[in-house]
């Protein structure tokens, strides 16, 4: 009976070894699936202070903010809403005018979802497809942005700022981290256990 006792435990001192080493794999590969991310925000600081060079930012800025101001425009033509482009970079929603700028173009999410697909462990034809749809994503919500903000600012004034300033960067963040999950989580499906 002793011997049996000797046994059993020994067994379940391999399996509590096993079960283990089996949970610092888990915890390895979970580390190494925000490997993309890590190194999709190293890079993207890199493309940020490249793009923020005084010679090159004014290039730059004025594609970004052409495409911007197209795109509202485009978009807002399509679901018949009360845009009217002033001219140049000024655009008026809701009879309430809005200069768009560099900085409120997006630019630097379209520079992090670039570094972010590369980086991602997709195939190449998954990386592609991720790549329309992030940048339809940010193309939508930064259009969205525009009319949203346009009819606080002419609704409630007092609150624009606020809204400008901090909201729209949280929701940004949380989009594109929202869309990567999804989109590696389509790429990478979890193997179903056998239990």
């Amino acid at each position: 009976m002793d011997k049996n006792k000797k046994l059993k435990s020994k067994k379940e001192i391999r399996l509590q070894r096993a079960e283990k080493v089996r949970l610092k794999q888990e915890k390895a590969q979970e580390r190494q699936k925000l490997m993309p991310l890590i190194k999709a925000f190293g890079l993207w600081i890199v493309l940020v202070l490249i793009l923020n060079i005084p010679s090159l930012k004014e290039t730059f800025a004025g594609f970004f903010v052409d495409l911007t101001v197209k795109s509202v425009l485009g978009l807002s033509k399509l679901l018949f809403l009360p845009v009217v482009h002033l001219g140049g970079q000024n655009i008026s929603v809701n009879g309430y005018n809005l200069q768009i700028i560099y900085e409120c173009t997006a630019y630097n999410f379209y520079l992090f979802v670039i570094p972010l697909v590369i980086f991602s462990n997709w195939e190449i034809k998954a990386k592609l497809l991720n790549m329309i749809i992030f940048i339809g994503a940010i193309v939508i919500a930064n259009f969205s942005r525009f009319i949203i903000m346009g009819y606080i600012g002419s609704w409630m004034p007092g609150a624009f700022e606020a809204i400008h300033d901090y909201l729209w960067n949280v929701v940004f963040g949380i989009l594109v981290f929202a869309v990567w999950l999804w989109r590696d989580r389509k790429a990478n499906p979890k193997p179903k256990s056998i239990t």
